[in-house]
């Protein structure tokens, strides 16, 4: 199930990107991130574009709106990550594994979804300004520092660990 899973986010994640480039340059386009919380009841993208900054660069709360996939604008899936939710439903309805062992796999779907678009080369090269996450919304988990330096640059990286490093 969570080799599935990882396909079809992979599948979901790639059709997505695409489809936003559609719309927005390789320069707008700064940030994705596959977007969930700590229960994985759902999965989804969202992006954001350096227009939709809800803060000036000269402002102390940059960093936080510019890494932090909660505070972007672009959450629109368009029906692209159905088969994701299905089979992130019929994982939890699998009573073979514990919950931490279903988080777990998922997580690591999720994860391994991202790294490998990111390698095949969907989101550009790294750039100072580039950034690609794993969120979980009002979570503490490792693994979205975990994937904030596997996905980024040095430089975007220790910027997202300035704000949430330590605080998510």
């Amino acid at each position: 199930m969570f080799a599935a899973l990882k396909s079809a986010l992979h599948s979901a994640t790639t059709q997505h990107y695409r489809l936003l480039r559609k719309t927005y340059s390789a320069e707008e386009l700064y940030g994705y991130s596959l977007y969930t919380d700590d229960s994985l009841c759902s999965i989804g993208p969202v992006a954001n574009t350096s227009s939709q900054i809800a803060a000036a660069a000269t402002d102390p709360m940059y960093n936080y709106y510019r890494y932090g996939p909660h505070e972007w604008s672009l959450w629109a899936d368009h029906g692209l990550f159905d088969e994701a939710n299905d089979i992130l439903k019929a994982i939890h309805a699998d009573q073979s594994l514990d919950f931490d062992s279903k988080r777990d796999g998922m997580l690591k779907a999720a994860f391994v979804a991202l790294t490998e678009a990111e390698a095949e080369g969907l989101f550009g090269p790294r750039t100072p300004t580039r950034f690609l996450a794993l969120w979980l919304s009002d979570s503490a988990d490792p693994i979205m520092v975990e994937a904030a330096k596997a996905l980024n640059s040095h430089d975007v990286f220790s910027a997202f660990c300035s704000e949430y490093a330590n605080k998510n």
